[in-house]
């Protein structure tokens, strides 16, 4: 199997360094097939929708910055894997909105490019990695939820909400019953009555965290380590 990778970064011996290291990524039968560009203008000359199943973008590139980039990207291709590359952790939440799936921070040191590469490439293989979480159904009886599929889990009432990549589901229960092990699996929790897979944030403004299209609001209490553990989570 070949993989079309692109990378847009300006800086030669950033770019350099990385193309050195995806070039000693070893997997049985996985290839690597990297194409590398100084500028969003020069991307944007080779890329067609489909082109490339992982891109990794530079945020601060010269004229036309990295997220502007990833937004005339996702005007026709929604599919390719983004991954953000940035000396600001900060800003890196602002990928959220486009559909990046990951972040790295430079100085991008090997053991954390090759772990994070580990993670990315094993789901574009489509390894699972989550588990299933059984849900007390209101219809009685009980159901399954894959944990990768899950975006996030609110109480409303006596019921808990399932929002899945497939829709939503009712169940029984309390968040408390799932919180230890979708925390385990690297769930956050903005407040006493919702908990979030970090993999479907969309963005953080001001109170509320959308995920998955949904606004989930962030407690008071809660939000200073609600964000240091979306940050920790961004930079890992």
């Amino acid at each position: 199997m070949t993989l079309p990778v692109a990378l847009v970064e300006d800086s030669q011996e950033q770019q350099a360094l990385l193309i050195s290291y995806l070039e000693g990524i070893r997997r049985d039968g996985l290839t690597l097939q990297t194409d590398a560009f100084a500028s969003a203008e020069e991307f944007l000359e080779a890329f067609s929708a489909g082109k490339y199943r992982l891109v990794f973008l530079d945020i601060q590139l010269p004229r036309m910055d990295g997220l502007s980039l990833a937004r005339r990207i996702r005007e026709t291709d929604r599919d390719a894997v983004i991954v953000f590359i940035t000396s600001m952790a900060q800003f890196a939440v602002n990928g959220y909105e486009v559909a990046a799936v990951d972040f790295i921070v430079k100085p991008v040191l090997y053991d954390t490019f090759m772990r994070k590469m580990d993670r990315i490439l094993s789901s574009l293989t489509a390894q699972r990695e989550g588990m299933l979480l059984s849900v007390q159904s209101v219809g009685g009886g009980t159901e399954y939820i894959h944990t990768d599929d899950l975006m996030s889990v609110e109480v409303f009432g006596h019921k808990l909400v399932y929002h899945t990549k497939g829709g939503d589901r009712e169940g029984y229960g309390t968040i408390a019953a799932q919180e230890e092990t979708l925390r385990k699996l690297g769930f956050l929790q903005p407040s006493r009555s919702a908990i979030v897979n970090p993999r479907f944030i969309e963005a953080v403004k001001g109170d509320t965290v959308r995920v998955g299209g949904a606004e989930i609001p962030i407690s008071r209490l809660r939000k200073k380590e609600f964000l240091s553990e979306l940050n920790r989570w961004i930079c890992k």
